[in-house]
């Protein structure tokens, strides 16, 4: 560790009580020492001619998934089968319930341009904040009675069926039913709410750099073990490419 991160751990060590044990003292002492390796390695990328050069761009740290995929085992297939059939089976014994619309507050949207780097940064992690949702996919009642509302006509077997057509050959292993390689294998009208609506802290401050005006393009850093594992660069107008570790 270098004089200038001990410093940056020092003090984090200090707004958290100067207990070295305190594990959320710990983690905001990583992230900070992340945040400074990922921000010197974007000011060494050539953005092109920003309003305020890599100033302009907006930097995010995020989780790495490093789980690599492997096909579906019937076993977990049978487990998701399992806890569908329960939330197709409550939702028809509830009378009425079946199309009644979930009004759980929905997240704030973003701008098209705000999506779409929000998007590639949950590309980059590769799905960490999913390795939780195992065979049941964060899915609920409120969940599928919102999707079921938008099919009125629809039986609860063509539902389930819908759902189980979606499931991916292959998925990351130990991880949600439906993440593959290249990310949820269900649209977005049928994931779980929390799937749609979560931001982890890296993401969350993405959004809030582009939303202070870091509109300049993306470095977007992804990390685990203590380590920058790979990066992703997004320029002004969109275009992406990668850069192996650093």
């Amino acid at each position: 560790m270098s004089k200038s991160e001990r410093l940056v751990y020092i003090e984090v060590l200090v707004m958290d009580g100067g207990n070295e044990r305190n594990g959320v003292a710990r983690h905001r002492a990583e992230v900070a020492r992340l945040r400074m390796r990922a921000e010197e390695w974007r000011q060494s990328i050539p953005f092109g001619a920003g309003r305020g050069g890599t100033d302009d761009v907006a930097l995010a740290v995020l989780p790495a998934n490093e789980r690599t995929t492997a096909q579906l085992p019937s076993g977990r297939r049978s487990s998701f089968v399992r806890h569908l059939s329960q939330l197709v089976d409550e939702i028809e014994q509830e009378d009425g319930e079946r199309r009644r619309p979930d009004r759980r507050k929905r997240a704030r949207a973003g701008t098209e341009d705000e999506n779409a780097m929000l998007g590639r940064a949950c590309a980059t992690c590769r799905g960490q904040c999913c390795l939780s949702g195992g065979e049941h996919a964060y899915l609920d009642s409120p969940d599928l009675r919102r999707f079921w509302s938008t099919r009125p006509s629809a039986t609860g077997a063509s539902i389930a069926d819908a759902y189980l057509e979606a499931l991916p050959g292959r998925s990351y292993s130990g991880s949600c039913v439906f993440h593959g390689i290249s990310g949820c294998a269900l649209p977005r009208e049928m994931r779980a709410e929390i799937c749609n609506a979560f931001l982890c802290d890296g993401a969350q401050g993405l959004r809030t750099e582009i939303q202070a005006g870091r509109t300049g393009g993306g470095f977007l850093v992804a990390a685990a073990g203590g380590e920058l594992l790979r990066a992703v660069v997004v320029d002004a107008g969109g275009a992406s490419r990668r850069l192996r570790k650093r």
